[in-house]
């Protein structure tokens, strides 16, 4: 393509009258210049940049709002503030300290697959099938942003990044991450900019903590009734609520400020829209949070995102979802046809009020009529339960939908939902087949971390009728033999270990947390050859720590969560497995004494302590006696300067993770000064680390690969069990 083809501002081909496919239509010159040539002879005096946006300020002609959306250079903002204003108010900046601060190290991207003219990549945030988002710093306005880029471009795709940007360009509100920018790479790729918060969000601290109490929730969910009515105002459906797109951060005065994020899917409500979903059965979203009202196909409105937020209340009050099916399928048929569990069946413990059980029930009713009309008049009742109200028994809740209601949603389900899957099915051309099955694992507060939960998500593109009933025949717990080295026993006990047969090959043994195994099953398998353990019963004891023992080829051990275990059992494995190289005890309350049975493991390596307490002044120095370490986790664990002046007695430490401590700048660089063959340090910039502090610990030691983590979670979770 010749210079001339291109348009001078925006480097796009420019418009043909012809039409193009879509992925042209996206990327021709949508500048709507008349007078390029004139343009190009103007450029240098006559564009003005906004300071709030970064883009140049100008007028072009009237177009659509598709037009607006894609044209990315030209400032939308609704008061645009011309930069050379603020440059002659301005007073004098240090340069030295600005260019101190944003000199990051980039990640390695092409240059026409990111937008590397505005946009330097500093890390990885997440990824997906389907695109990958980053956290970059913007060049010009000297902040960081999140960059959202599509991998895949086929047609469909491209359209939904499309209408990504549509929904999110729609919403202004403090309860919603924004869109700042939206572009095409060199190489044609699809990005979107968006603000960039540090927070967690609220599956990773549910994953962490477990359920919240009410103070906590009611604070979240007002903010989040707030956002999404908002959107929904606008004539937007978020469609995938759910608690990884709830993202939690620190307000700065003591409380939680809730941004809801990935308006993905969303699609912008029209009337002629609803007919077309109903009849298309257009499902999306995670199965787990979804209403009865896709599987039905039934029109989606607010009512529907009333029930997924419901779902979302549910799973922090008690520590999971209300349904959680072994596959897509019976997931979306337990949503249409199952009544709801009360809170106090799934957490006996948490003393709900009846007004609370009311209205989680009314959230979760099967007729969208009988919940609540909107988030406005779900925000208001959520504010009523006064968080100090006496916690007397919940009363059953009346069901607004009588027996024979129910038998005809039972039936019209089983049609509406395979013929849903099997349209999603249809239309998946990625992979044909169904994911191989798992079993569902940590059924209580580590709900979402199950096979279950890959599965749900999984099956809602994948699934095939034709396996639909097959799939349903399912048991409940037991022994998985899925993989032939590897065996995952849920809901098993002691006596389950009898069972056991034919482990030559297997290498890999893990008992989940529902389990209740002391360990004295290991004394059925004295021919088991196992190589890793995980164990996450909270009743394995010193006596199952003895059988344990036994197998000799154990060369990693892990305990997560705790158990009845004290320093005698530790010992007892600890000399027993001459072969252990690597040990995890996390989330767990670490004993008097624990750590210093470490001191006999001659051929330690790595160990693991995140997320665990008890570490002690004793105790540190206990594991510094552990010379032979070279990997050593301990993330949120409590450690502070003082603890890095003891464990800088450790000769060999390679590879180290001290996120979400209390390190501060001088601690990180005793740390840089003492540890001489540390080569790789994960850390988090929070309290009195700062990042100047990192980057002088960079400068000090090049050596070292450092990995910065900024989401404070372990801080929110303290935050709201204040609350």
């Amino acid at each position: 393509m010749t210079e001339a083809q291109l348009c001078p501002i925006c480097k796009n081909p420019r418009k043909s009258s012809s039409y193009g496919s879509l992925t042209q239509w996206i990327v021709a010159c949508n500048c709507d210049v008349k007078d390029l040539e004139a343009v190009e002879e103007e450029r240098p005096s006559a564009i003005e940049m906004c300071r709030t946006c970064g883009k140049r300020i100008g007028e072009g002609r009237a177009g659509s709002f598709t037009q607006f959306i894609f044209r990315a250079d030209v400032c939308r903002c609704s008061v645009p503030k011309p930069l050379r204003d603020a440059l002659d108010a301005a007073p004098p900046v240090d340069v030295r300290i600005v260019v101190d601060e944003i000199d990051e190290q980039p990640l390695s991207l092409g240059a026409t697959s990111f937008p590397m003219d505005r946009y330097k990549p500093l890390a990885q945030l997440g990824a997906g099938a389907g695109g990958s988002v980053y956290l970059a710093q913007d060049r010009f306005l000297n902040k960081q942003v999140a960059v959202k880029m599509l991998h895949m471009l086929e047609a469909k795709q491209l359209v939904a990044f499309q209408e990504e940007a549509r929904a999110n360009s729609r919403l202004n509100h403090p309860n919603i991450v924004g869109i700042l920018d939206f572009g095409l790479t060199g190489d044609e790729v699809p990005y979107m900019v968006l603000d960039y918060f540090q927070g967690s969000t609220l599956e990773k601290v549910l994953d962490q903590q477990g359920p919240l109490n009410w103070s906590a929730t009611q604070n979240i969910f007002v903010q989040t009734c707030n956002a999404l009515a908002y959107a929904h105002q606008n004539g937007v459906f978020h469609r995938d609520i759910k608690p990884s797109n709830l993202l939690l951060l620190d307000n700065g005065a003591g409380g939680v400020d809730v941004r809801i994020i990935d308006f993905g899917i969303a699609k912008i409500s029209s009337p002629d829209k609803e007919h077309a979903q109903r009849g298309e059965q257009l499902l999306a979203g995670a199965p787990i949070y979804m209403s009865p009202d896709e599987g039905l196909g039934l029109p989606y409105d607010g009512r529907s995102e009333v029930y997924s937020l419901g779902c979302v209340i549910f799973e922090c009050l008690t520590g999971r979802p209300p349904f959680v099916g072994e596959n897509a399928y019976q997931t979306l048929s337990m949503h249409a046809t199952d009544t709801p569990p009360h809170l106090v069946d799934v957490r006996p413990d948490g003393n709900f009020p009846p007004a609370l059980e009311a209205l989680v029930a009314r959230t979760l009713a099967k007729r969208p009529e009988d919940r609540f009309a909107s988030m406005l008049d779900l925000r208001q009742a959520i504010q009523d339960i006064d968080p100090n109200d006496s916690l007397a028994k919940p009363i059953d809740v009346e069901q607004k939908q009588n027996a024979s209601h129910i038998v005809a949603i039972k039936t019209t389900a089983t049609i509406f939902i395979i013929a849903a899957i099997g349209f999603l099915a249809a239309q998946s051309m990625v992979k044909p087949h169904l994911p191989s099955r798992k079993e569902t694992e940590e059924k209580q507060q580590l709900a979402r971390k199950t096979a279950a939960y890959h599965k749900n998500e999984q099956d809602i593109n994948d699934i095939k009728t034709n396996v639909i009933l097959d799939e349903l025949n399912l048991t409940g717990g037991g022994w998985n033999r899925e993989e032939p080295t590897m065996i995952e026993g849920h809901e098993v006990t002691d006596e389950d270990f009898k069972k056991l047969k034919d482990l030559d090959n297997v290498q890999n043994f893990k008992v989940t947390m529902e389990s209740k195994v002391s360990g004295v099953g290991f004394k059925y398998i004295p021919q088991a050859k196992f190589q890793s353990i995980l164990i996450m019963s909270h009743m394995f004891n010193d006596e199952g720590a003895e059988y344990l023992s036994k197998i000799k080829t154990i060369t990693r051990l892990c305990f997560h969560y705790d158990n009845l275990m004290t320093p005698k059992g530790m010992k007892l494995l600890v000399d027993g497995l001459p072969e252990m190289r690597t040990l995890q005890l996390r989330f767990m309350e670490l004993k008097p004494g624990m750590i210093h049975t470490l001191k006999g493991a001659k051929k330690l390596n790595t160990v693991d302590l995140g997320h665990s307490h008890g570490l002690t002044k004793e105790a540190l120095h206990d594991l510094a006696e552990v010379k032979s370490l070279k990997v050593l986790t301990l993330t949120n664990a409590g450690i502070d300067d003082e603890a890095i002046e003891i464990l800088s007695k450790l000769p060999n430490i390679s590879h180290m993770d001290i996120n979400e401590n209390q390190l501060s700048d001088e601690g990180l660089m005793l740390l840089g000064r003492k540890m001489k063959n540390l080569r790789s340090l994960k850390t988090t910039v929070a309290g009195k680390l700062t990042s100047l502090g990192v980057k002088r610990f960079e400068k000090l030691r090049p050596d070292v690969k450092v990995s910065i983590g900024e989401d404070g979670t372990s801080k929110l979770i303290q935050m709201l069990q204040q609350q």
